[in-house]
């Protein structure tokens, strides 16, 4: 299993807020996160019953469901090409293997997290597609579980390889070939949201360059991966945040000439406007900062933002998350994650082949 320091991510937050509230009330919020397991393990058995009809092994272990077709009522699957929601699937077949323990949810969240480690992605993103899968996994497996070390020595690999595509984005060089002196991990590549995007979403991905750094043993040649986490945490403190605690989704930055490295503009990409607050990305700003933080408290200085949700009501009467919390939508909530793009072929496989059984 992880060492101690390593276990950031599980969040003990339900049992925590339990011991809060009164018997009553924990009881009937209980009973209510049982039925949410038995609906979800319900949804997965019949999202893998219709991938393994229409698709069947092995094809199938090369898709992911990403996003929510309304006209079919199924999944769109993504098919290895990279995409930023790749290891949710395989994450939700974890924390299912991890609920159930069974052995069955193991191998279907082995069969889909291996190709993973063989992703392409080389944007900001490939701090999702892998600690959601692989990074899952690693939380999973213990010496009962993994008693040769086959799976947890690949996914390690694979985190550290994850890690070394996200430092390599930190000041990100031009088109000339010079640093961008940004204090920053580049979100997406040229020239998609040029010059020198840098959105909200990119905390979530810092998790690995700190995990990283931990797995490898805290080596003071990968120091460099905590600095830099923490470097980004900070400039999003003084870029990204408002005084009201809101939050702007992109924050651009100057690529050439006397202002090189400093802000062009801020704006929204997937939000209701640019001064309004995009509730997922104040959503990533929230988990994002509580995370860095675990991972500084160990440090002597810390990054400790004062972030919280604007106090207008940011729920639609249907009871859905608005878009943007500042400012009224013209339309209808939205709660769908746009596409981006997806990994590559299966790589080694540590268990037996599954046999489809439930």
């Amino acid at each position: 299993m992880f060492p101690p320091e390593c276990s950031t991510l599980r969040l003990p937050v339900a049992c925590t807020f339990l011991a809060a509230i009164s018997p009553v009330q924990a009881d009937a919020l209980q009973s209510e996160i049982t039925s949410a397991w038995t609906l979800a393990e319900q949804r997965a058995e019949e999202t893998f019953d219709w991938m393994d009809s229409t698709l069947g092994d092995p094809l199938m272990y090369s898709r992911y469901p990403t996003l929510g077709n309304n006209a079919t009522g199924r999944w769109t699957l993504t098919n290895l090409n990279r995409d930023w929601r790749d290891g949710y699937w395989p994450g939700i077949l974890w924390m299912l293997a991890e609920r159930t323990g069974s052995e069955i949810w193991r191998q279907r969240a082995t069969d889909w997290t291996i190709p993973l480690e063989a992703t392409t992605n080389i944007d900001h993103d490939i701090g999702f597609i892998t600690l959601t899968s692989l990074g899952k996994g690693l939380l999973h497996h213990d010496e009962l579980t993994d008693p040769d070390n086959v799976y947890r020595d690949f996914a390690k690999a694979a985190v550290l390889t994850a890690a070394a595509k996200l430092e390599a984005r930190f000041n990100k060089p031009n088109a000339f070939g010079d640093p961008v002196p940004a204090g920053f991990t580049r979100s997406w590549n040229t020239p998609f949201q040029d010059p020198y995007p840098v959105c909200i979403d990119n905390l979530m991905n810092l998790e690995v360059l700190f995990l990283a750094y931990e797995l490898d043993g805290c080596q003071t040649g990968q120091r460099v991966w905590f600095d830099h986490a923490l470097q980004h945490a900070r400039s999003t403190i003084a870029r990204h945040m408002r005084p009201d605690g809101g939050t702007y989704h992109v924050v651009k930055h100057f690529e050439t000439g006397p202002h090189v490295g400093t802000v062009e503009r801020k704006h929204t990409w997937q939000g209701f406007a640019a001064e309004s607050t995009w509730s997922r990305g104040q959503a990533w700003a929230i988990h994002g900062f509580t995370m860095v933080h675990r991972h500084a408290s160990r440090d002597p200085t810390s990054c400790r933002p004062r972030i919280s949700m604007p106090r207008q009501e940011s729920r639609s009467g249907h009871g859905t998350t608005r878009t943007s919390t500042t400012t009224p939508p013209p339309s209808p909530a939205s709660v769908t994650a746009g596409p981006r793009r997806l990994p590559s072929p299966r790589g080694i496989r540590p268990q037996p082949p599954s046999q489809h059984q439930a």
